[in-house]
């Protein structure tokens, strides 16, 4: 169960990196480096995937460029409140209250992050026709599975 609880918590980090690490990237002039490289290949995989248009992907840019002064915002309190959770986890005068406390900053900016999420959602979906609408959920079902294959993996390797 450790196991399991360890992999989930292990997945939903290394989600939420990407997620940061892609944003970062989409912010730094250029998109510089491997990152912006592996950002600008994962971009250009959903355009084709999703057949979007030259004028589908000026709109989507549009929005997101709208919203980068609160998405920087959000993603900057996000990692410190990360960052405060691993030094309460971390002290020597460690409690579980105080793990609590900074678990909930946490899970606050998370919360507002999942409501600008939605907002952007339904400002975007409007901009895909059904198809690409149904492509993209599609899409995140693969990557769901492709987690849950993970976890599998891993609660199969620690009983082994």
């Amino acid at each position: 169960m450790k196991t399991r609880i360890f992999a989930i918590c292990l997945a939903a980090g290394l989600g939420i990196g990407g997620l940061v690490t892609y944003n970062v990237m989409a912010a730094a002039p250029g998109g510089q480096g491997i990152a912006g490289s592996r950002r600008a290949a994962l971009l250009e995989r959903v355009r084709e995937k999703l057949h979007l248009t030259a004028d589908q992907v000026t709109q989507i840019k549009a929005v997101i460029r709208a919203d980068k002064p609160n998405l920087t915002d959000l993603f900057t309190r996000w990692h410190a409140a990360r960052v405060e959770l691993r030094t309460a986890i971390q002290a020597d005068d460690a409690t579980e209250a105080t793990v609590r406390a900074a678990a909930a900053k946490v899970a606050a900016v998370e919360a507002e992050g999942a409501v600008e999420r939605m907002k952007l959602f339904h400002q975007i979906s409007p901009m895909l026709t059904a198809e690409q609408r149904t492509e993209f959920g599609q899409m995140q079902g693969q990557w769901d599975a492709a987690i849950n294959h993970l976890l599998e993996r891993a609660d199969g390797a620690a009983g082994e």
